[in-house]
């Protein structure tokens, strides 16, 4: 490796028509071990072949479509986002 060379690789795109082994798919995306379980939990499909996961990339695209928003996120719930936070000066 060259002298200032970043080691952290940078996620990698996905395609449709692919299938990701889910280390794999983890790197391309760049979701780490909580985030994926989050995804599973929200509806990512995985699909197992001998004890092996396993992402379709048009499935990655799917859930996409299904979870994602255009709008940023806000402030939480029931929360006036113009207030600080308590024990926070003005």
């Amino acid at each position: 490796m060259r002298s200032g060379e970043n080691t952290e690789q940078q996620p990698s795109l996905i395609a449709a028509n692919v299938t990701y082994g889910l280390d794999e798919f983890k790197h391309r995306t760049g979701l780490g071990d909580a985030g994926l379980r989050q995804a599973r939990r929200s509806g990512l499909k995985v699909r197992y072949v001998h004890n092996r996961g396993f992402v379709i990339g048009s499935d990655w695209f799917e859930y996409l479509e299904e979870k994602s928003t255009t709008n940023p996120p806000g402030p939480a719930e029931g929360q006036d986002p113009r207030r600080r936070s308590e024990g926070g000066e003005a």
